[in-house]
């Protein structure tokens, strides 16, 4: 009798724990205007910048690489938040309640990568000028058509 008393109880408490958490959650006023403010102040600050920018005339390469005048502090946060994206803020806690803490060897997987890719690829990119593998892969095939067109003659 004893053991089914205490499912009973467990059963009670449980049945208690999931009435109190699955409460109806929406937007309220507040959570409206936090969330309106960040997406003006987001626009704001690109608006101000293309208007900024659209005077100076700039390439691509002023663009995206900001002419390498940038620091390393601003070129730090940008690549840490290209990491993080939202996606990954939802999904890591996700992934560890269901599956347990075995992701975390994603995090090695990407201590290694940084290393292999500031020690290797960077300064192979930095010293051919050049800024993504599109323009690797751009420059090898141009060599392969043009040995390829010398074999034709």
């Amino acid at each position: 009798m004893g053991i089914r008393r205490k499912y009973l109880a467990t059963l009670a408490l449980g049945r208690l724990l999931t009435a109190t958490t699955m409460v109806a959650r929406t937007f309220v006023a507040v959570d409206y205007a936090v969330f309106a403010l960040m997406l003006v102040i987001s626009s704001a600050i690109g608006i101000f910048y293309a208007h900024r920018r659209r005077k100076q005339n700039q390439d691509t390469m002023g663009y995206l690489l900001a002419n390498k005048s940038m620091t390393m502090i601003p070129v730090s946060i940008s690549l840490a938040m290209s990491f993080l994206s939202s996606l990954t803020m939802l999904a890591i806690p996700a992934e560890v309640y269901i599956y347990g803490t075995m992701i975390l060897w994603v995090l090695v997987l990407h201590v290694l990568t940084a290393v292999i890719t500031s020690e290797v690829f960077l300064p192979t990119f930095y010293r051919l000028g050049i800024s993504s593998t599109y323009e690797v892969t751009s420059k090898i095939s141009d060599k392969l058509h043009t040995f390829c067109r010398e074999i034709e003659m």
